[in-house]
């Protein structure tokens, strides 16, 4: 497990099985974010995945700095480019779900935001695995 503990904000970084699980707490900044993609990057290479899923279970999150936003797509496209599948998101923020909408209009992502929004981790990660099921048994 990775993690990080800032002024504004910390995080925890899991993977279980295919599905990389990142809860966020506070705000994130742009150094979080920072650390966050190189942590995630390890996890992706040393887990040698090339499909996997991505939970943001994150109850506790205000919002992110725009500094973080601007990053947050980069993020997404890298994620996206080295084999993230499915993506869920267990948030409450008004203003991160917001967030998360503009992410994804900046990615041209087909289907409404709120499909991806759950409000518990366990109904995030089922949908998570559904997603992922057809391609890894196909893979």
């Amino acid at each position: 497990m990775f993690n990080y503990n800032g002024t504004n904000g910390s995080y925890q970084l899991s993977l279980q099985e295919q599905i990389v699980t990142a809860s966020f707490v506070g705000a994130i900044n742009g150094r979080m974010l920072e650390s966050f993609a190189s942590q995630l990057q390890s996890i992706i290479n040393d887990s040698a995945l090339t499909h996997w899923g991505y939970i943001s279970n994150s109850q506790r999150l205000s919002a992110a700095t725009p500094d973080a936003q601007q990053k947050m797509i980069a993020l997404a496209k890298h994620m996206r480019a080295h084999g993230c599948q499915a993506s869920a998101f267990v948030i409450d923020s008004a203003i991160a779900i917001s967030q998360l909408d503009k992410v994804r209009q900046s990615l041209h992502l087909e289907g409404n935001t709120r499909d991806i929004i759950f409000s518990c981790y366990d109904e995030a990660l089922r949908y998570v695995k559904q997603q992922l099921n057809p391609l890894v048994l196909g893979s």
